[in-house]
């Protein structure tokens, strides 16, 4: 007997969802929680899940408010909680997953170092079959042992099933370079030849020393589209009050249109309901911005990290302890663009509209006034830096 066609569509359509960085109000939500209300929940099309991500919700036991903002502070800038979570995600694939569908994995902030990791792990050590449970911390062990590759191949071949994943949807990925000591190094993170499609929405505006920039890594025969937007880390992931700012619904908007590109299947009425939040006359390009480089974020500023500079081959340096008090040039940092990178529409339009958005992330890279109206007269989508393209990303 032939299976239904609505099997196989059901088969065909899973979802992983994961976000991070905090949510301020449970009213206010993050542009991956967005997506999730959007997506269309016929079950014998597509199945979400959805996990909150490091920095979000304290554990069950933390009693004090104090105590939970620590350890949400801490989830933040330290990405603690984060193996934990990918090993919930993984578990969760490993009994859902059924031959034919495609994963799609969304994140923001740690919540998309997680994804990518999550990502890496299902390409190094595949995905156990759904029987074998208690096999699943092992194959945490060996993702985190990168050199043990005869083992993992054969554990792989043994244990797993050999499972793609369909898109990788990303915004505002950070680097765990905040960690005080060696910071925690993931394979394939960066590069990945089993996510067929990638697509990265990285802040311009984002300065905290523990928000770190970790960009992707394009492989051949991969879709990948990383492109840089206006605002703060949490302005475009999402998290704002949307009276204060609709910076968010540019890259929420250009997501939408890749995940459905990559099969996901959204909801067009939801999305149009979601992304109508604050808005008003004033293009969304030209709304507010907030700056995160306040508060206790100012002072962790000082905090030593521990940083690794990537070589020509792909390999890293031994971790070198910097030392912001001592650097002033490391405190409050703009990010920097590299040459071949792609600035979205909406920044240009906006650094045109307003006088007063003249970041160095964009003025460095090249571009003024002059520049950016030439550009907005050839009706391009994107800006690209000046100079050849970069070749390589970076695995944390």
């Amino acid at each position: 007997m032939h299976e239904p066609e609505s099997r196989r569509l059901s088969r065909r359509y899973r979802q992983r969802i994961r976000r991070a960085e905090h949510q301020r109000r449970a009213t206010v939500p993050i542009a991956v929680v967005r997506l999730f209300q959007s997506l269309d929940r016929e079950p014998s099309r597509q199945v979400a899940y959805y996990d909150p991500g490091v920095g979000t919700i304290w554990e069950p036991g933390t009693l004090s408010k104090v105590s939970q903002k620590i350890q949400m502070l801490l989830g933040l800038a330290f990405g603690l909680g984060v193996t934990g979570n990918v090993t919930e995600a993984y578990l969760f694939l490993m009994q859902q997953h059924q031959a034919g569908d495609c994963v799609h994995i969304f994140g923001f902030s740690r919540g998309a170092l997680e994804a990518r990791a999550l990502a890496a792990l299902i390409h190094r050590c595949g995905l156990l079959r759904a029987e074998l449970l208690s096999l699943e911390s092992y194959a945490m062990r060996l993702f985190q042992s990168p050199d043990n590759f005869a083992v993992v191949d054969s554990f792989k071949e043994t244990f797993s099933r050999m499972v793609e994943v369909e898109f990788l949807g990303l915004w505002d990925t950070v680097t765990s370079m905040g960690n005080v000591w060696s910071p925690i190094h993931w394979p394939n993170t960066a590069k990945n030849s089993c996510v067929r499609r990638v697509a990265h929405a990285i802040a311009i505006d984002e300065r905290r020393a523990f928000f770190r920039p970790n960009r992707w890594t394009a492989l051949p025969n991969q879709t990948v589209s990383e492109v840089w937007f206006a605002g703060v880390h949490s302005d475009v992931g999402g998290g704002y009050d949307p009276a204060t700012s609709r910076l968010w619904a540019i890259p929420l908007a250009w997501m939408a249109g890749h995940a459905r590109a990559a099969g996901v299947a959204i909801a067009d009425a939801p999305l149009e309901t979601i992304s109508a939040a604050g808005r008003t006359s004033t293009p969304d390009y030209a709304t507010g911005q907030h700056d995160s480089l306040t508060g206790a974020w100012k002072a962790l500023e000082l905090v030593p990290k521990t940083h690794r500079t990537r070589r020509a081959d792909g390999s890293f340096d031994r971790p070198r302890l910097l030392i912001p008090a001592a650097e002033t040039g490391l405190r409050g940092r703009p990010r920097t663009l590299l040459p071949g990178e792609q600035v979205d529409l909406t920044a240009i339009q906006r650094f045109v509209a307003l006088p007063t958005y003249r970041p160095d992330t964009l003025t460095t890279a090249g571009l003024n006034l002059e520049t950016a109206q030439r550009f907005l007269a050839t009706g391009g989508d994107v800006w690209m830096v000046p100079g050849s393209g970069r070749t390589t990303g970076g695995d944390v």
